[in-house]
């Protein structure tokens, strides 16, 4: 299948952003939890959604995709935070922009480890995102797993 953006433009555009923003949690949802949001209310006791301050001190949102998506789990004492960014061409062919690595969060403790993945949003690409996130979350991720060549990163099967 051929690749896809998603949610282009969605710096420019606010109303874009908070689709974006819905799509991620959506997801989340769907591909890890295995549930629809509206179970939201009995998952609220393991998951956190949107720890991350994205707001500036007048609490106007700061809208520049860094972070567009923050997860904690609390029987994992894990982080998820994607950053994501504008694609810069019409078209992304087959080419995927990713990439991700593993740190010292700092939610609810600065030596949390976290998982922090940057990307132009498509098909391809969150396919891999929510693949690393599944596998951090069952401990199964480590930091050679997200070194990806070019190769792969155009034959993702959806």
């Amino acid at each position: 299948m051929k690749n896809k953006i998603l949610y282009q433009n969605f710096l420019k555009d606010n109303r874009i952003y908070s689709l974006t923003k819905n799509w991620w949690k959506r997801e989340f949802y769907k591909k890890i939890i295995g549930k629809d949001s509206k179970f939201e209310k009995q998952i609220d006791s393991e998951w956190i959604f949107n720890w991350h301050n994205d707001d500036f001190n007048n609490k106007k949102e700061l809208k520049d995709g860094n972070p567009i998506f923050t997860v904690f789990s609390k029987s994992k004492q894990k982080l998820v935070r994607i950053i994501q960014e504008e694609v810069e061409t019409d078209t992304l062919e087959d080419a995927i922009e990713i990439s991700a690595w593993i740190q010292k969060g700092f939610y609810p403790k600065e030596e949390t480890p976290e998982l922090v993945i940057s990307l132009e949003l498509s098909r391809n690409s969150s396919k891999i995102a929510f693949d690393w996130i599944k596998k951090w979350f069952d401990n199964e991720l480590e930091n050679k797993d997200l070194e990806i060549d070019f190769d792969e990163r155009n034959s993702v099967s959806l």
